[in-house]
């Protein structure tokens, strides 16, 4: 058999069960589980059920509050018959940094060997952990010539943060997409 062959056969179909499987928002905090199944139709996603309960808010230990977020998540997916395990995960805004940075303006190349090896950041942003604790999202928002600045979005999460986020939608049944 052609290997080339063979490559487009398995992209060809991959791609397809990619795009196409339905995907679950969660939205949770101390005082609510919201879910919601996303199908694809044509070209769009369309909502197509959603599910909402209210958690104890009498609960204030992290552990116990974690427990039963993993319940209420359970129950919600059986009852309201969500035919997927794939989802995406809202972290709220508290647990990340976000920033727009101005810097003298860069050239596409110097910008991103400055991101590549850290020197951005550490010179443009006091963060209370070192850099490697974060996962970091950026994305130049302006360039101004004239003044010889450009702005960048910065957005850090902690891994750790992201990680338990994670580790609490496995223990629910779900498969949690991280996008970085």
């Amino acid at each position: 058999f052609n290997k080339e062959l063979i490559t487009k056969f398995k992209d060809k179909f991959s791609k397809k069960t990619s795009d196409q499987i339905p995907v679950l928002g969660i939205d949770f905090s101390h005082h609510y589980v919201r879910i919601s199944q996303l199908d694809k139709s044509g070209e769009s996603w369309v909502l197509s059920k959603f599910a909402s309960r209210v958690i104890e808010s009498s609960i204030k230990d992290s552990e116990a509050l974690e427990i039963e977020q993993v319940r209420v998540i359970k129950e919600l997916l059986k009852e309201n018959n969500f035919n997927t395990d794939k989802c995406a995960v809202s972290l709220p805004i508290t647990a990340a940094i976000v920033k727009v940075v101005k810097i003298p303006l860069l050239k596409d190349a110097e910008l991103k060997q400055a991101v590549e090896n850290g020197s951005l950041w550490e010179s443009s942003i006091q963060l209370p952990s070192e850099l490697s604790e974060y996962s970091v999202f950026w994305q130049v928002v302006s360039k101004n010539e004239v003044k010889n600045e450009m702005s960048i979005l910065f957005v850090a999460s902690k891994k750790n943060e992201i990680n338990k986020t994670v580790d609490l939608l496995s223990r629910a049944g779900l498969d949690a997409l991280v996008v970085d």
